[in-house]
């Protein structure tokens, strides 16, 4: 092989190895996209619960110290 015919080969391949890559990345950012909207409602629901717990706590903290004064 002369050397233009094995330049031209290792320049297809990284090309090609480049092309693969960047079909791997898009399709990992769609799933993380599409993925992020599906979890939203959950995230929404378990922060509302996490925020009346701490605000039962807080209430619950100032009206004992109400009471002590």
């Amino acid at each position: 092989m002369s050397f233009w015919d094995i330049f031209v080969k290792v320049w297809q391949v990284r090309t090609s190895i480049k092309i693969q890559e960047s079909l791997e990345e898009s399709y990992r950012i769609v799933k993380e996209n599409r993925e992020t909207p599906d979890n939203t409602a959950k995230i929404i629901e378990e922060l509302n619960k996490k925020n009346v717990s701490w605000d039962e706590k807080i209430n619950r903290n100032r009206n004992m110290n109400d009471k002590k004064q």
